[in-house]
């Protein structure tokens, strides 16, 4: 079974799992929002990976490439069939959301990746062609 988890800074992982919610209905998703309470960050990764299986796909979403909450889950990269995703946007968690396969490769993953990013415009330069029909 695929297990995701989004972890930031604040409180964006509980946005995006709201969002998420919104745009696809319920998930099997958890969020950590680091820095919020007394709890350690540690302790909240623990406390979630326990309930994760040894052979569930974990997909977890990361709000900054090097962050502190993102290096509190490389630990975690040489579990079989975990993949670790930083810099996440909602086009790439909602892509790995549909996505039914048992397990996904790192080629597929990878190519998730390079499509979401292509999500990420500098819309003052960016081309728009809107036609009349488009409200």
């Amino acid at each position: 079974m695929r297990k995701i988890i989004i972890a930031s800074h604040g409180k964006l992982a509980e946005g995006f799992v709201s969002t998420v919610k919104f745009f696809a209905g319920e998930q099997n998703i958890s969020f950590i929002c680091a820095y919020v309470d007394n709890r350690s960050l540690e302790d909240k990764i623990t406390s979630i990976l326990n309930d994760i299986k040894e052979d569930d796909e974990l997909i977890v979403f990361t709000d900054l490439l090097g962050g502190s909450v993102n290096r509190a889950f490389l630990s975690y990269l040489n579990r079989e069939h975990t993949h670790i995703i930083a810099g996440a946007n909602l086009a790439v968690i909602l892509e790995i959301i549909s996505k039914q396969e048992q397990y996904l490769t790192q080629k597929e993953v990878e190519d998730i990746v390079v499509e979401a990013q292509k999500q990420l415009v500098y819309m003052n330069c960016y081309e728009v062609l809107v036609s009349e029909d488009d409200e």
